[in-house]
């Protein structure tokens, strides 16, 4: 990632990549088209992640599903 960015920030960012979040289940032929993402995108992958994750608990919250922490 050699996109002078500050380091605190790509330890964000690579924090981000294995969380729910951004996990998603993909067909091999679309996870490779995925995986072509431009890097711009990539800088802003922690704030994706916790908006998705935001929804995310928001839809099972109106699901009324019991959650387990």
């Amino acid at each position: 990632m050699a996109m002078n960015l500050p380091e605190h920030r790509i330890k964000e960012i690579l924090g981000s990549v294995n969380r729910l979040g951004n996990l998603q289940l993909l067909p091999a032929s679309e996870n490779l088209e995925k995986s072509r993402v431009d890097h711009q995108h990539v800088t802003k992958l922690p704030e994706f992640v916790a908006a998705r994750e935001k929804l995310m608990w928001q839809n099972l919250q109106r699901l009324q599903l019991p959650v387990q922490a």
